[in-house]
């Protein structure tokens, strides 16, 4: 029986394609598992597994996030006597018993969990503001404080910050500010 598995990565939206891959090669959709963190469903697809069973997986690091998980599995799939394929990396194939070639492949897999690791960097811009607007904001909240000639929009058109943001920081600081409601301004009542 084939059976597949995959991990899903943040920020990607492509369990889809390695739901069809996983078909492609075989897998029933009974017989797919996948998961975003940790190993609860890869340790029940490992329970299922039989003698002459196979697990696929559309790439390396979908199964083998460091080396001591590598041959760990490599161990336990040896002992039930199943297989193991990766679709994207064709040279990637447990389905001998031979140890020199089993050797070689996890010594391949490791170099490229490796690099993928090396490779990883945070999603996004970091959190919280940036230098810059914290520098502006603490400038025009002392141009607030000690100027009281300026309204808001000449602050914020000085010191080059959007009045939102500076708006937000003043509440932020617990300073009481009368704002007019948000939408648009009130039309004036002319009489003609």
């Amino acid at each position: 029986m084939i059976r597949g598995y995959f991990r899903l990565e943040p920020g990607k939206n492509n369990a889809q394609e390695k739901i069809s891959a996983l078909i492609e090669a075989g897998a029933t959709s009974g017989n797919i598992f996948f998961e975003f963190g940790g190993y609860k469903e890869l340790n029940r697809l490992l329970n299922a597994l039989r003698k002459g069973d196979m697990l696929v997986v559309p790439q390396v690091t979908d199964i083998f996030p460091n080396k001591a998980k590598l041959s760990e599995l490599i161990e336990k799939l040896e002992k039930k006597g199943a297989a193991l394929r990766s679709l994207n990396e064709p040279w990637f194939d447990f389905n001998t018993s031979d140890p020199k070639k089993s050797a070689a492949i996890a010594r391949t897999a490791n170099k490229q969990i490796r690099e993928k690791q090396e490779n990883i960097r945070p999603a996004g811009r970091p959190k919280g503001p940036r230098h810059e607007i914290i520098q502006k904001l603490g400038a025009a909240l002392r141009m607030y404080s000690t100027a009281n000639h300026l309204s808001v929009s000449e602050i914020c058109k000085t010191v080059k910050l959007n009045e939102r943001t500076f708006y937000r920081h003043l509440e932020r600081q617990g300073v009481q500010v009368i704002r007019r409601p948000k939408g648009r301004k009130p039309k004036g009542n002319s009489k003609n």
